[in-house]
């Protein structure tokens, strides 16, 4: 497989630098209603950011990956309870 090199300052660039914080922001999910809003809120917002552009589906596609990341983090870590 080719590799290549994503440009710095690109639309691809700045999709996963704004996941990197997202993720950085919503690493550990918490067991309140008001944080499960705000980060479906921020990676709505991520999304939306990046609406009719070519990388649109790359950033909906990653949001959505975080968030079930999460899901799972949380089951399991609830179930440890």
């Amino acid at each position: 497989m080719a590799s290549a090199k994503i440009e710095k300052g690109s639309e691809e660039w700045q999709v996963f630098m704004d996941y990197w914080q997202f993720i950085q922001k919503y690493y550990s999910p918490d067991n309140t209603d008001s944080w499960w809003d705000e980060v479906v809120k921020a990676g709505e917002s991520l999304i939306n950011k990046y609406k009719g552009m070519e990388i649109q589906e790359r950033a909906r596609q990653l949001v959505l990956s975080h968030f079930a990341w999460l899901e799972i983090t949380y089951r399991k870590e609830k179930s440890k309870k």
